[in-house]
């Protein structure tokens, strides 16, 4: 044999381990690919949670952490898709909105039609991240589009986050004869996921637009006595429907 013959067999056998080499490297490195990231670091992200919290990617798929759990949630359930969203309150850390969309997943099978836009009741625990997997439904007694407000409270209706800041009160005492009849001013702050102001509504009365929907009081309590009512006294009934 040549020495020629021998520089080429010992040339391609040379070319042959490489490549082999380099097959099982490319195997290597898209099997650690497929099972997490190389020496286990995860990209640093924060998904926010219903109650403001916040959590991060862990683990060899690098899928996010379950939210803490809370057992259960009351919001309007929206479906789209085939996908289920329970909107809630936006916790105070996300102050540019009024709502946060909690995605659901159901153990069994998904919820009757009519449950869908009514306000429900939501049990279970999180399976990861923010999915919340649900184990049971119920719809809620309590009215979506109403709500009772004490001075400084906020609370969220139809998806709007009202605050009720101050009252001034100008009605006739039950016990004093007036001439005039006088009416309730209320103070109010609210927002939405596209919109804040704040004005303020007199009872009885018409309302105001606001956003997307129509705001208005519908009671307000304790009746007037001759000695005045304090701030922490009143309890103030608001409507917010859609327009």
């Amino acid at each position: 044999m040549s020495p020629l013959t021998v520089f080429s067999i010992k040339t391609v056998s040379a070319i042959v381990g490489l490549a082999l080499c380099g097959f099982v490297l490319l195997y290597i490195f898209s099997d650690r690919r497929m099972e997490g990231p190389i020496g286990g670091a995860c990209t640093e992200e924060a998904l926010m949670c219903p109650d403001g919290s916040s959590v991060g990617r862990e683990g060899a798929s690098c899928a996010f952490s379950p939210c803490p759990d809370t057992g259960s949630f009351a919001g309007e359930l929206r479906a789209q898709g085939g996908e289920y969203r329970l909107v809630i309150s936006a916790p105070e850390s996300m102050s540019n909105n009024a709502t946060y969309a909690l995605p659901l997943s159901f153990l069994s099978t998904p919820p009757p039609g009519e449950f869908i836009g009514k306000k429900v009741i939501v049990r279970g625990s999180f399976a990861s991240g923010a999915l919340f997997a649900v184990s049971s439904l119920e719809e809620s007694e309590e009215n979506l589009s109403e709500g009772t407000l004490r001075v400084g409270d906020t609370q969220f209706i139809n998806g709007i986050k009202v605050t009720l800041v101050d009252v001034e009160d100008s009605r006739c005492p039950l016990d004093i004869q007036c001439v005039w009849v006088g009416n309730i001013v209320a103070r109010i702050s609210l927002v939405s996921d596209t919109d804040r102001d704040s004005f303020s509504l007199t009872y009885p009365g018409e309302g105001r637009a606001f956003d997307a929907y129509h705001v208005s009081i519908l009671g307000v309590s304790p009746e007037p006595i001759a000695t005045g009512l304090s701030q922490d006294t009143y309890r103030i009934t608001f409507s917010v429907v859609s327009q």
